[in-house]
């Protein structure tokens, strides 16, 4: 969604977690923008983009998400600019774990893997093996800083 403020998405998190009912978890995050990556000038009325994550729960794990469609619509009809997708489940996810040199790619499941993320990429790639190459060479980007390194790879 795109906001004018941290506070803002909270409370528009807070409105979904209300529409979902229920013991669950929900996280508010940043998402990452071309100038966070260095790769363009941040415009001067750069929007503010989050994400909403509802963590996995035995629904979502089992490919049954929430109903969201009327929140959605009124978020929208106040004129807040949103766009949701949903997950699939973790099983069809692949980590890239880097190590001391060395990558390999894990399938899933991973009951952890939405609590390991320290920041979200959306990219919309024609099929895994585009996104996997793309995340290649990110990697070597944050790997100029450390020899670990974990992505997580989910489709939407």
């Amino acid at each position: 969604m795109t906001v004018r403020s941290r506070e803002e998405a909270i409370a528009i998190a807070t409105q979904i977690g209300e529409a979902i009912g229920g013991d669950l978890e929900l996280e508010v995050a940043k998402l990452t923008e071309e100038w966070d990556l260095g790769l363009v000038e941040e415009p001067a009325d750069a929007p503010q983009r989050y994400l909403i994550l509802h963590k996995a729960t035995p629904a979502s794990e089992a490919g049954q998400p929430p109903n969201l469609d009327a929140v959605l619509q009124e978020l929208e009809r106040k004129g807040t600019p949103v766009s949701s997708a949903t997950l699939t489940p973790s099983s069809r996810g692949k980590r890239l774990q880097w190590r001391g040199g060395g990558r390999k790619i894990v399938d899933g499941p991973f009951l952890e893997s939405k609590e390991l993320i320290g920041g979200y990429v959306v990219l919309e790639m024609a099929s895994m093996e585009d996104c996997i190459a793309f995340c290649e060479e990110y990697a070597q980007i944050l790997l100029t800083a450390t020899d670990q390194l974990e992505l997580d790879l989910r489709p939407m």
